[in-house]
């Protein structure tokens, strides 16, 4: 289990390149007639380099999915014919390029953008909670979790490095115990020689 602010600079990171893969894709699109029966987004110059957008939006969404929903995301509420119907943006981003009319495309950028800006209050959150003693704690206590990420693999493994982990932690803590121990009886030691001389 890695630091939350490092867990919430990468969701960032993810919902930054979508937002701007996505952007980029809007941009370079122009609202058609009625080509295919109703209005659309299409290509407003090179197709090529539009269809090489529109793949890089969606390979940018599938990755800031997961991001949006840790981020507290979730569905905007959009009228779909005659009725209302919850809609997830991200991995619904093409209905405004297939669809501008009923899904307008600012929309999305706007709740990405929204969520982003919690997002930041988090990690400025996070960093500062974990500066200071309960940072230091609060990191020892993730160890075992960090240690298990690290190996990866079977199930088996990570229940290993999980129980070395936890071993370690009570190794650290017994050992920190009698350390202080012996620290302070030989400052009482130092002092009582000094009272006494």
């Amino acid at each position: 289990m890695t630091k939350p602010s490092v867990q919430i600079q990468a969701d960032i990171m993810r919902l930054n390149d979508f937002r701007n893969a996505y952007v980029e894709l809007i941009n370079a699109s122009k609202r058609d007639g009625e080509s295919l029966g109703y209005p659309s987004l299409v290509p407003k110059g090179n197709a090529d380099e539009w269809q090489r957008l529109r793949q890089k939006t969606s390979m940018a969404a599938g990755a800031a999915q997961p991001a949006f929903a840790r981020r507290g995301g979730g569905t905007i509420l959009m009228p779909m014919g005659s009725r209302m119907q919850s809609i997830d943006p991200i991995p619904n981003w093409h209905m405004a390029v297939t669809s501008p009319e009923e899904f307008d495309p600012q929309l999305i950028a706007s709740t990405v953008e929204h969520v982003l800006g919690g997002a930041a209050v988090e990690l400025e959150k996070a960093r500062s909670n974990e500066r200071g003693l309960l940072g230091l704690i609060a990191a020892f206590l993730r160890w075992p979790d960090d240690l298990r990420d690290a190996v990866g693999g079977s199930r088996k493994r990570q229940r290993s490095a999980k129980a070395l982990g936890v071993a370690g932690q009570v190794f650290v803590a017994t050992l920190s115990t009698v350390l202080a121990a012996a620290i302070i009886g030989a400052a009482g030691q130092l002092l009582s020689r000094l009272w006494v001389g």
